[in-house]
């Protein structure tokens, strides 16, 4: 353990589960509004494009809370067409 100078962990991914959070609340949100969709593509979609505005961004005048909802609004607009509607019981 002399050796060691940084002992780091990725909890992104491990502790917080966020995969899972965000696709059931797609789901539910889905499911309340009648709309299927491939919400696990989706969830890794908003993913994608909020990391994307995080890195490489220095002393930014927002956080990753802020980035979210954008993000969320752009992915539901930008994949629109494939999402289609639940029709009769």
């Amino acid at each position: 353990m002399q050796q060691i100078k940084v002992l780091a962990f990725d909890t992104g991914g491990t502790v917080l589960d966020w995969h899972a959070g965000l696709t059931a609340a797609m789901a539910a949100w889905g499911t309340a509004h009648a709309i299927e969709r491939d919400w696990h593509v989706l969830a890794n979609e908003h993913r994608r494009r909020s990391l994307r505005r995080m890195t490489g961004t220095v002393d930014p005048g927002f956080n990753i809370d802020d980035v979210h909802p954008t993000c969320c609004t752009t992915c539901s607009t930008r994949m629109g067409s494939a999402v289609r509607r639940r029709t009769g019981g």
